[in-house]
């Protein structure tokens, strides 16, 4: 699961705090004061976090709006002991409320639980994620912001591959793994092929997901944030 988190507030000095937190557990914060500009980012991100009391009158079509993106979760900050605030979030997509009054260390705690809970609801149901691409293990399908990837056996192998190893990882190794064969000298250019075709593929579902060549030695998995 992606650990990108994008929240939503007029209070630079508190996202900036909570962004320090996070960064710590290996979690991306990404501040924003508005959803257009969060836009290319929704689909990419594991949490939303919305400040409702620094947007006035304008919260509840942000809320209508954020929810579009149905495999998004959702925290909203509400007033404190507003039963009227809660269920008006609620009833418009919320998936969890908190106070206003909540501190930002509460805050940092409520975000990691969520994204452990929600990584093992993926591992149960074996789909694992990179950025905006998703892959489902039991059903060999792949997938760019909710939209079906079409991939051959082999380019979901490698896809899936870089994705559990979450690090650089050798052209001796990806053969081995993906094709199968047992000599790490063997002169073959079916890797870089299969690279040329899935970096195609990506670029015509506009994903923001890249795959880094690393001269001499192999791939590694990127997200590009422009």
């Amino acid at each position: 699961m992606d650990k990108k988190i994008i929240y939503f507030s007029k209070e630079a000095q508190k996202g900036e705090l909570l962004k320090y937190y996070l960064l710590n557990e290996g979690i991306e914060l990404s501040l924003t004061e508005t959803t257009e500009d969060a836009d290319n980012d929704l689909a990419s991100a594991a949490l939303l976090i919305y400040d409702k009391e620094s947007y006035g009158s304008i919260w509840a079509s942000d809320i209508q709006k954020l929810r579009g993106s149905k495999a998004l979760l959702l925290v909203l900050l509400a007033e404190e002991d507003d039963i009227m605030a809660k269920l008006s979030v609620l009833s418009l997509g919320a998936d969890l409320c908190l106070p206003g009054t909540t501190t930002v260390i509460e805050l940092a705690a409520y975000i990691q639980a969520i994204i452990r809970r929600k990584a093992l609801e993926d591992q149960e149901q074996g789909s694992v994620s990179y950025g905006d691409v998703s892959l489902s293990r039991t059903e060999r399908t792949a997938r760019v912001n909710s939209i079906p990837l079409n991939l051959t056996p082999n380019e979901f192998e490698f896809l899936l591959y870089l994705i559990d190893a979450d690090r650089a990882v050798s052209k001796e190794e990806l053969l081995s793994a993906v094709w199968g064969y047992a000599d790490s000298y063997l002169r073959t250019n079916v890797a870089e092929d299969l690279v040329k075709r899935l970096r195609k593929k990506l670029r015509e579902h506009k994903s923001h997901l890249n795959i880094e060549a690393i001269r001499g030695y192999g791939w590694r998995l990127s997200i590009d944030e422009h």
